[in-house]
């Protein structure tokens, strides 16, 4: 992809204020899911559980 093409894209992206009115309430959904994600990927990339699942 051309540099223009990228500038382009990047012109039009929306600003976050502008993705939260586009979501209109379900924000707090998003961020309790995105919390919820990080724990689990917090917990899934130590070797414990790996080491637990061969035994």
């Amino acid at each position: 992809m051309c540099t223009e093409s990228l500038r382009g894209l990047l012109a039009e992206a929306p600003s976050s204020e502008d993705v939260r009115r586009q979501l209109e309430g379900r924000l707090e959904t998003v961020e309790a899911a995105r919390e919820r994600y990080a724990a689990l990927e917090s917990l899934l990339s130590g070797k414990k559980w790996k080491r637990r699942l061969h035994e």
